[in-house]
């Protein structure tokens, strides 16, 4: 069966079990799975109605971890499901695990752009061959500063958003001292091995950033026009 025609089955046995003839009851219950204080066991049984509800579900940031977990059983075959399990914070970390090891890259990639999925297994997945799985990785926030500086050259979008950080800084937006020393070290400000030593002391946190407005001035006009001629 083609993915739109299972589509237009689970609207149509959702609409048998409510007793309507249309897609307005398909749209009711989509709203019951996002909407907060839907008692759990309700949202087990929209999960089971199709994977159209199931996706809702999987979705919301209002689901539990334990419903979340569940969701990967209930709806196995639908890939939209399990990516949106996949890219849910609140997911728990060993239905991330899972996830990540899925045979459907197009389910890896969600987990490997998920901040809540384990370090440890968003560094196994460096070995992964799917370019797009990688290049999630290296847009995760988690992702150590040495993994980036190795796939710098590989994904220019690492350096695209670097140069746009050091512009954004300074100019009301508030950036923490790591996210500062990942847009220097990415746009070869400071030299790496250095800042990934120093990283970890308060002092370099502070030093950075009492000095990092001026270390952006002083280059900003540059990375404005290298910003001009970039593409993210």
């Amino acid at each position: 069966m083609a993915f739109a025609d299972r589509n237009f089955a689970a609207a149509a046995r959702v609409g048998a079990d409510t007793g309507g003839n249309d897609m307005t009851d398909l749209a009711a219950l989509k709203r019951e799975a996002r909407r907060k204080g839907t008692p759990p066991e309700r949202l087990l049984e929209l999960a089971r109605m199709g994977p159209e509800l199931a996706r809702e579900v999987a979705r919301s940031d209002n689901t539990l971890p334990d419903i979340l977990a569940r969701l990967v059983n209930i709806q196995p075959d639908d890939l939209p499901t399990l990516q949106k399990v996949a890219a849910n914070k609140r997911t728990p970390a060993q239905t991330l695990t899972e996830l990540a090891a899925h045979p459907q890259a197009e389910v890896v990639w969600w987990a490997a752009g998920n901040p809540a999925t384990p370090l440890a297994c968003l560094e196994a997945l460096t070995e992964h061959p799917a370019p797009k799985v990688r290049s999630w990785l290296v847009s995760n926030p988690v992702m150590p500063l040495s993994v980036l500086v190795r796939w710098q050259h590989e994904f220019p979008h690492l350096t695209y958003q670097a140069l746009k950080t050091l512009v954004e800084y300074g100019e009301g937006a508030e950036f923490s001292a790591e996210e500062l020393t990942r847009a220097l070290i990415l746009t070869d400000l400071i030299p790496a091995p250095a800042a990934l030593r120093l990283l970890p002391f308060p002092e370099f946190h502070r030093t950075l950033l009492q000095n990092a407005d001026k270390i952006a001035a002083s280059v900003r006009p540059q990375i404005l026009a290298q910003l001009q001629g970039e593409t993210p």
